[in-house]
């Protein structure tokens, strides 16, 4: 699937529905790899839509070798830009972990095994998602929805899975919104304008 030629919204359709598939078919090991993956190309897709517009600078930067080929360089850059919040950072740094605690760990295999289980247990968006219903709906409506996100994240996979879902939704979000900034974002006037004495 080439991201390149696709928007927001066609990546969201189709991956939205093979992220659910694989996460449901494969053992935990895949699942924690293939959902920091999915999350870090959206990273890069975030930050190429902020860039400027000079592809073989930006790419230079993006690359693996590069000085933002990691996945800990994209999240933390995107947050101190304001393209994502402190929490989704911080959520996306556990991912980070988890992740590499199933790569770099052969002794590692499942969600529900420490430090894996305590890492997913740190991940905030199932209570961001939780409390999400309450600004929604009315407080019947909301407190069974709540319950639903609940029930549904009661093991560290499902708070995995979940986390990773509202996060590239979110990530997809903001890839439709964000637009690459002006000078006139950065600058209050133009610093390099020539003054002309009054």
């Amino acid at each position: 699937m080439n991201f390149d030629e696709m928007s927001a919204e066609d990546i969201g359709i189709e991956l939205i529905s093979e992220m659910d598939r694989e996460f449901q078919e494969s053992p935990d090991r895949v699942i924690a790899v293939i959902g920091a993956a999915y999350l870090d190309s959206l990273l890069d897709r975030l930050l190429r839509a902020a860039f400027i517009k000079l592809d073989e600078d930006v790419e230079r930067m993006l690359r693996p070798d590069g000085p933002l080929g990691s996945n800990g360089s994209r999240y933390q850059l995107c947050y101190c830009l304001g393209l994502i919040t402190r929490e989704q950072r911080d959520d996306l740094k556990m991912i980070a972990k988890i992740r590499n605690a199933f790569a770099h760990d052969f002794k590692t295999a499942y969600f529900d095994k420490s430090p894996v289980r305590d890492y997913c247990a740190s991940l905030k968006q199932v209570q961001i998602l939780a409390a999400m219903p309450a600004e929604m709906f009315p407080p019947p409506v909301a407190e069974t929805a709540k319950a639903y996100v609940e029930e549904i994240t009661q093991t560290p996979r499902e708070k995995y899975r979940m986390s990773v879902f509202s996060l590239f939704g979110s990530l997809l979000r903001r890839l439709t919104y964000v637009h690459r900034a002006s000078p006139d974002v950065w600058f209050s006037c133009d610093p390099d304008a020539v003054r002309r004495p009054t």
